[in-house]
């Protein structure tokens, strides 16, 4: 590690400190390639170079401050990333300046000086010079300033003035409604940033910092929890075990946005699909006979975003709800059973110990979420996530309570809050063979259990918001007799890609099992089983084949049987498509899927699968048009004229 006096005394004798520092960083830099190669550890590295700065940093602060005879009561503060000392190869350096009573002409030299001498170094920097009162002036109006301040740390000069402003910004967040309106920000900033890189940890080429389940997750959750503390960090919100995965989650993903760093020279935070397969091979993931080492990295790459996600939402929640207990006014709380009470909008377990091994009680949290409009208090989704009841999940009670759901309203909240909660992939095991499953092509922008879920939530979609757009699709989903068991075939449509090539004909062979289990009768699991089977062909045939081959259109027909079936299968054709990625669908697919959909209506209505000639096809029709139009005082040469022109 540098050495501060050493570093002092070379840059005191004079010469081009900036080439010396230049030379330096590169020689810390390669030191640190070297060891995060050797060991993956992103703490260590980041924490490592933060060290280094520092001593650089500090080093010149010392050496141009006496240089220049500045004022005692000076001082410089890290802020950003590299405040929380987790700073990144070749990420921003955001410092600030903190001065005392006003900037004197030696402040001002030194800080030309200064500045000159860093930025020709190469670093990124972000600076600023500000007072304590200018700081907290403008925190108060500005949330990135509040939010810089929060992650504050001392580097060089006056300690007395940085406790100044440690002890301002303290008092700035003790103020509950300025602390409410800095967290009520946060939170819809975050929404935001979500919505911004795509709305699930799981999508294919993912942010590493930005998106759902990046650092800035944890980031919210910190800043969060300390604006509740009037800007101190607090202990005692995550249990042990928690900790210890939520920090092996956060040590890969800083170890990755390093590795990206180290290799492009520059700031890049998406992890896109040519990164991924180098750092699989980085990492010694090998191709296995169900998956490529691509997928497989991304495979623990998913399970660490996911962890960094939930437990940065505990930590949210729980700083949430604990403040919440204090209120002074008791909610209305009503009786639901033996087990749960709602109290105002949050259901509420009555017999903890009970709840804690009952996977009856567990599923049925959710349909009164469901149907009430319930949030699940925080304590009750801690014991679902941490027992031990896997197999009690696949009884019959649990499946009743399961079609339930998929009949009722917002499905696809609901199965998304089971999945979280990992019931999903307790009532059906075969699903957590696809959960962080990723699809390595051009086309699939999320996982295979993200995608299932969003083609559930487009054929909800298609009760209120998709109306106006695709009456047809809306008017087939409202005569739909078994809707739950449309729902169903969407969930289970990708289930056999856990299990390689082929995974329409092994979900299928899957879905056999799955839906006895959820004891379904003989013809319901017929029809899942057929809309797992098949629910390529529709896409496939109106996208790749000649819609012109009559026989070809009584070949579908005759696959698909019936009208119902037909209809569930367009549905499902429609979900699975539009929930690939947003620029998939298009006007020009829609109109293929119902040009098919409709030719295949005509030959189930007619009732007979013979291929009709086409010339007695067309004389017939002709005949029938003469015979409609003549009466109307439509000359016959003129139909006949019309139909020359076709």
């Amino acid at each position: 590690m540098l050495r501060p006096d050493a570093l002092q005394r070379s840059l005191n004798d004079g010469g081009n400190a900036a080439g010396l520092i230049k030379d330096l960083l590169k020689d810390i830099e390669k030191d640190l390639r070297l060891a995060h190669l050797s060991e993956p550890a992103g703490f260590k590295i980041c924490k490592s170079y933060t060290q280094s700065v520092d001593v650089i940093i500090s080093s010149l602060f010392s050496v141009k401050t006496t240089e220049f005879k500045c004022p005692d009561g000076l001082c410089l503060a890290a802020i950003g990333g590299y405040g929380r000392a987790e700073l990144n190869i070749r990420s921003d350096i955001d410092m600030m300046l903190l001065y005392g009573k006003k900037i004197t002409r030696e402040i001002e030299e030194f800080t030309q000086q200064f500045l000159y001498i860093l930025w020709d170094t190469g670093l990124d920097l972000g600076f600023s010079i500000r007072s304590v009162d200018e700081c907290i002036g403008l925190a108060k109006e500005d949330l990135k300033t509040m939010t810089a301040l929060l992650d504050r740390r001392l580097i060089a000069g006056a300690p007395a003035l940085y406790s100044r402003l440690a002890e301002d910004v303290s008092k700035t967040l003790s103020s509950q409604k300025r602390a409410e309106n800095f967290i009520s920000e946060k939170l819809e900033e975050s929404r935001l940033r979500h919505l911004k890189y795509g709305e699930s940890v799981f999508i294919l080429e993912p942010n590493v910092k930005e998106g759902e389940g990046g650092l800035r997750d944890f980031h919210t959750a910190m800043w969060i929890e300390k604006a509740k503390n009037a800007g101190a960090a607090s202990d005692g919100l995550l249990e042990p075990d928690e900790k210890s995965l939520l920090d092996g989650s956060l040590d890969f993903l800083l170890w990755v946005r390093n590795e990206l760093h180290f290799e492009t020279g520059r700031k890049v935070d998406q992890l896109a699909f040519d990164h991924q397969e180098r750092l699989a091979d980085v990492l010694n993931f090998k191709n296995s006979e169900h998956s490529l080492a691509v997928e497989e990295f991304m495979q623990k790459y998913y399970r660490c975003a996911a962890n960094i996600n939930r437990y940065s939402e505990l930590v949210i929640s729980r700083c949430l709800e604990r403040d919440a207990k204090k209120g002074l006014w008791p909610k209305h709380t009503a009786s639901l059973d033996e087990v749960f009470e709602a109290s105002g909008d949050t259901l509420k377990v009555k017999d903890p110990a009970r709840f804690s091994i009952d996977a009856v009680a567990q599923t049925r949290a959710f349909l009164y979420m469901q149907t009430r409009g319930l949030k699940l208090e925080q304590a009750a989704r801690d014991m679902i996530l941490h027992s031990d009841i896997d197999g009690l999940f696949t009884s019959g009670d649990c499946a009743s309570l399961f079609l339930k759901i998929l009949n009722g309203v917002n499905v696809y909240q609901t199965l998304f809050e089971m999945h979280r909660l990992k019931v999903l992939g307790r009532i059906i095991p075969e699903f957590n063979e696809i959960t962080c499953k990723v699809q390595h092509d051009v086309y699939h922008i999320y996982t295979v259990d993200v995608h299932t879920l969003f083609a559930v939530r487009e054929i909800e979609r298609l009760k209120h918001e998709y109306k106006p757009e695709f009456p047809v699709h809306a008017t087939m989903l409202e005569e739909t007799p078994n809707k739950a068991l449309l729902i169903l075939s969407v969930l289970l449509h990708d289930i056999g890609k856990g299990r390689g090539k082929g995974h329409a004909a092994k979900g299928a062979a899957m879905t056999e099992e799955i839906c006895n289990r959820l004891g379904l009768n003989e013809d319901d699991s017929e029809t899942v089983k057929f809309l797992v089977k098949n629910h390529l062909i529709l896409a496939d045939t109106a996208q790749y084949r000649d819609m012109h081959d009559e026989k070809l259109i009584i070949d579908f027909a005759k696959k698909v049987g019936d009208l119902e079936r037909l209809n569930m299968l367009y549905l499902l054709t429609f979900a699975d498509v539009r929930a690939v990625g947003p620029e998939v669908w298009n006007k020009w697919k829609d109109a293929l899927f119902q040009e098919l959909f409709f030719k295949c209506i005509t030959v189930l209505e007619r009732g007979g699968f013979d291929l009709e000639e086409a010339d007695k096809k067309i004389k017939r029709i002709r005949g029938h048009i003469i015979k409609l139009l003549t009466p109307k005082g439509i000359d016959k040469a003129a139909i006949e004229g019309y139909f020359g022109l076709l």
